[in-house]
Parts: structure tokens; C-alpha cells; sequence
């Protein structure tokens, strides 16, 4: 799941990164067009006042008229040929436009269209005080040389063509900062009202003073900039979660189908973890889970089994015992009929410790706790019980084994269960010998018992470790319920270890057992392993 997060992280970042990216490109883009339109827009005027005058004279003259309204002008006033202006002004011009902005460059035809008007490069078109001064100052001109009774039609034609309000008002009236800066004898001087901008420039001669705008500004631009990059950003979002989203969906799909096999009952059924690239700890614990619940239910299934078969055999026997007490003729009857019920019973008795044994170590309740065992003292400890009960079995102990640095790497109780386990399996089939022998390599050790008997068949080695498995041959007994050796590779596993049912050179069956191993005396020498 860490692998998951982080592609998440990740992704997230990726999102942030191109919204930064989408929100510089777009702001750039609108903006560019709003500097174009408000700096069209702010210099209409000035730029139709430039034309009138530059019209007004001979073309031979209008070198003395540049020069004088560069005067008023805070950014250079030329006249540059038609060849000169660039083709995007000219695909203006031919779509309808009056003039153009380009740049901090506006460009507007002279009559004819040989010649334009080039006003700028001028400052930024926020500094409406230096950008806006040369056009205004001409107004300013006009209004000056009008009669009083004229200026409020002059200020209608001046609104017309400077695109935004020209008028005059009281300049007594203005705010302090304004008067401030025409004592200080600007002439051109910015104001902030409700949030739109104006420029005022006295009248001479009178206490009026003659105000321009409100002007264009970029607010509008403002909003669609940000309405522009959000939809961006929430497009580019969704479609990069949905491509991140995609894949885990479909890898998790994979998961929903092997779980609802397993619901139908295929309790086999497992998720391909290299096709689940994202999700693959969430496949493994999931195959995990998959198995160990496959396991329980198996064991539960072989244990209903085995119930319902095995305890069958001892209790009917037992039924059988019991009729026949009441029917022994003399007391001596009657105790052998007792003594086989008393076999039934311990029959039934070690039947049901082999299965809930069995179904505890399958369902992995009893974790091995290891420790250092000695081979030689376990081997001791069963054998006398072993004797006891087969007294014409030869049990061949080997060197190897009474070596007292054999040290395995096991629970005591467990190493005591397997060995008990194969040595009474080997007994039941053994003409006259068992062997026990082990050998050692590195941390490894190898333990294996031998019999004489009739061996197993090659095609019936791996699955007589099988629970439930009993294979009964002309020359040995089919007895048991056939858990032993399915108990000692349960064992052996949760040890680390493996079991091997192999030929042996007495003639019979080896069940080899490997385990970890501690050898406490370095000089006993390395034995090969015999196969």
C-alpha cells in the first residue's frame, strides 16, 4: 500500500505542478489581451488628437508638429511608413479596428494609409499619469482655447473620441493628496474612486479641473484568468486521478473476482500478484488469507471425514463388546470381552488426540517454541517405550546419533513427536531392524530412519505424507488412521524443514527429516548426506 500512496503523492504533485504551469500560461495569454485592450482603449484619445493635428497641416510640416507634441508627451510621437508597420496591424485594421496596439506600441493610419501615427513605447498601462499625460494635455489645450459656453460641447466630442468620460469638476472640492500634488506642480495627477481609476489635470485660468475616465481595467480579467485556470486545473485533475485510478481499479477488480470465487467455493483461487503491480501487498495478504482459509476448511472437511469413517470401526466394535458381555458363559469370557472393549475404547481414545492434534497444528495454533535439543537424549527418551511394545525389533542406534554434540534446533515436544511418530511407523512395518542415523552440514542436519520392511512404492512417496492416506500391502498391515506422518510434516514445516520419503538400503522405506542444527563440537567431522 506504501507503493500505492506514494503513486498518489506523486500524481498529486504532478497536478499541482501543471496548475502552476496552466495558471502562468493563461495569465499570460489573458492578460496580454487585456493590456491590448486597455491600452487601446486608454489611448484612443490621445492618439485621434495626434491624427487631427498631424492632418491639419502639410506633410512637409508635420516634422514641426511631432516635435512640438512631443513636448507634451512623455513617450515618443512618430510617423513611420505603412512597409514599416507590422501585418498583424494591418489584419486589425482590415477586420474594422481604428488603431492598434502591438506590444507598448499603438499604431493608427493617417488619411491615405501611406503613413501612421506610432505613439510609444511607453510605460506600463497601470501608469495611467505617464502613459495617459500626452493625449490629456492636448485635451486640456483644447478646453483651454474654447470659449466657457462651448467647453460642454467640446467635452462631449472629447468623451467621443478618447472612449471614456471627459468632464470637469470643481476642483476645490478634490481630496487633499490631489491638491497636494498639483501645489507641487504636477499637472497629470492619478485618483482612486470606488474602485476605478480616474486622471485629473487642472484648467488653467479657472478652478475647474478636467476629469478622465473611469478607465478600462483588468478585473474582469482578473476573474476569468482565475475561472479559466480552475477549470483547467479541475479538468487536468480528473483526468489525471481517472488515468492514476484506472489501472488500481482494475487490479483490485481482479482481487473482487478471486474473492468471490472463493465465495462460490473455488477455494483455490488466487490473485495473480504479478499482474497487481500497485496492489501487491494487498494481493499477498490476500492470497495468504486465501490459503490458510482453503487449509481450514480442508482440515474441517478431512476431520468431518474422518469422523464419520474412523470412529465408526472402534465403536462398533465397542457396540458389539457390549452385547456380547451379557451373553459370556463364564467370568474368564466375560474379562476378555471387557479387555477388548478396554481396546476399543483406548483405539477411539488415540484416534481422537491424532485428529485434534492434527487440526491444531493445521490451523497453526501451536507455534514451535525451539531451543537446543540433544539428538542422542530425545532418541533415548522413546526408545524403551518402543522396545517394550515391538521386543523383537532390532532398533539400531547409530554412531552418528550417540555423538553428544548433535545438538537440533527444535520444541521438544515437537522433535519427541515426529521421532515417536516414524520410529512407530517404521515398527509397523519392519521384518526385524530399524535404524536411526543423521549426519550434519553447515547449520543443517539430517535425520533419517530406516526399515527392513516392504518399502513404498515410488508413485505413493509423496502422497502417503498426505493426511488421511493408509497404504496397505501384501506383506505389511494397514493400520492407524493415517495422520503420523501427516502430523511430522506439519512439524518439521513449522520448523523450517522438509521431509523426504526415500528407498532405503535396508530394503524397506527412509523417512528423511531435515532440521536446524547447532553442532557444539566443531572437531566432529562433516558426514555426507546418503541418498
Amino acid at each position: 500500500m506504501t507503493r500505492l500512496f506514494l503513486l498518489f503523492y506523486i500524481g498529486v504533485l504532478t497536478v499541482l505542478a501543471a496548475a502552476w504551469i496552466i495558471h502562468g500560461q493563461v495569465s499570460q495569454w489573458q492578460y496580454g489581451g487585456e493590456l491590448q485592450r486597455i491600452v487601446e482603449g486608454t489611448q484612443r484619445g490621445g492618439v485621434r488628437m495626434v491624427q487631427e493635428r498631424l492632418e491639419e497641416v502639410e506633410v512637409s510640416e508635420r516634422g514641426q508638429v511631432l516635435r512640438e507634441l512631443n513636448e507634451h508627451f512623455d513617450y515618443p510621437v512618430t510617423t513611420i511608413s505603412a512597409n514599416e508597420v507590422p501585418d498583424y496591424v494591418h489584419g486589425r485594421l482590415d477586420g474594422g479596428a481604428d488603431l492598434v496596439a502591438y506590444g507598448p506600441i499603438v499604431f493608427a493610419p493617417l488619411s491615405g494609409g501611406m503613413q501612421f501615427v506610432r505613439l510609444g513605447p511607453f510605460p506600463q498601462y497601470k501608469h495611467y499619469e505617464d502613459s495617459l499625460a500626452g493625449g490629456m494635455r492636448l485635451a486640456v489645450m483644447k478646453l483651454q482655447s474654447a470659449e466657457p459656453a462651448e467647453r460642454a460641447a467640446l467635452l462631449t466630442t472629447l468623451s467621443d473620441e478618447f472612449g471614456y468620460n471627459v468632464s470637469l469638476i470643481d476642483g476645490t472640492r478634490l481630496p487633499e493628496w490631489q491638491n497636494f500634488r498639483f501645489a507641487q506642480g504636477d499637472d497629470i495627477v492619478f485618483m482612486l474612486r470606488e474602485s476605478q481609476g480616474y486622471v485629473l489635470s487642472p484648467l488653467p485660468g479657472s478652478d475647474d479641473v478636467v476629469l478622465f475616465g473611469p478607465f478600462p481595467n483588468s478585473e474582469g480579467a482578473d476573474r476569468r484568468v482565475f475561472a479559466t485556470t480552475l477549470a483547467l486545473v479541475l479538468v487536468m485533475a480528473a483526468i489525471a486521478i481517472a488515468a492514476m485510478l484506472r489501472p488500481i481499479a482494475r487490479q483490485l477488480k481482479s482481487i473482487e473476482k478471486a474473492a468471490h470465487a472463493i465465495a462460490d467455493g473455488d477455494l483455490s483461487a488466487r490473485v495473480d500478484t504479478s499482474r497487481v503491480s500497485s496492489a501487491r501487498a494487498l494481493a499477498m495478504a490476500f492470497n495468504e488469507m486465501a490459503g490458510r482459509t482453503e487449509s481450514l476448511v480442508r482440515t474441517q472437511r478431512e476431520l468431518l471425514q474422518a469422523v464419520s469413517h474412523e470412529l465408526r470401526t472402534p465403536l462398533s466394535r465397542m457396540r458389539f463388546a457390549i452385547d456380547l458381555i451379557d451373553t459370556a458363559a463364564t467370568e474368564e469370557e466375560r474379562r476378555q470381552r471387557l479387555d477388548s472393549l478396554d481396546a476399543s475404547t483406548e483405539e477411539l481414545n488415540a484416534l481422537v488426540g491424532e485428529l485434534l492434534t492434527y487440526v491444531r497444528m493445521e490451523s497453526g495454533q501451536d507455534a514451535p517454541t525451539t531451543e537446543q535439543v540433544s539428538l542422542n537424549g530425545t532418541v533415548e527418551t522413546i526408545l524403551p517405550g518402543l522396545m517394550d511394545v515391538n521386543p523383537n525389533l532390532n532398533i539400531v542406534v547409530d554412531d552418528s546419533v550417540q555423538t553428544s554434540g548433535m545438538l537440533v534446533i527444535a520444541d521438544l515436544r515437537g522433535l519427541q513427536r515426529v521421532l515417536s511418530n516414524l520410529l512407530s511407523n517404521a515398527a509397523r512395518y519392519a521384518r526385524s531392524e530399524i535404524r536411526v542415523s543423521c549426519s550434519s552440514m553447515a547449520t543443517r542436519m539430517v535425520i533419517d530412519i530406516d526399515d527392513d520392511g516392504p518399502g513404498i512404492p515410488e508413485p505413493d512417496r509423496s502422497r502417503v505424507l498426505d493426511p488421511f492416506v493408509r497404504l496397505g500391502t501384501a506383506e505389511g498391515p494397514e493400520g492407524g488412521v493415517g495422520l503420523g506422518l501427516a502430523i511430522v510434516r506439519r512439524i518439521v514445516n513449522q520448523h523450517g524443514g522438509s521431509v523426504e520419503v526415500l528407498a532405503s538400503d535396508l530394503g524397506g522405506a527412509r523417512i528423511r527429516t531435515t532440521w536446524n542444527a547447532a553442532v557444539a563440537d566443531s572437531a566432529i567431522a562433516m558426514e555426507p548426506v546418503k541418498t
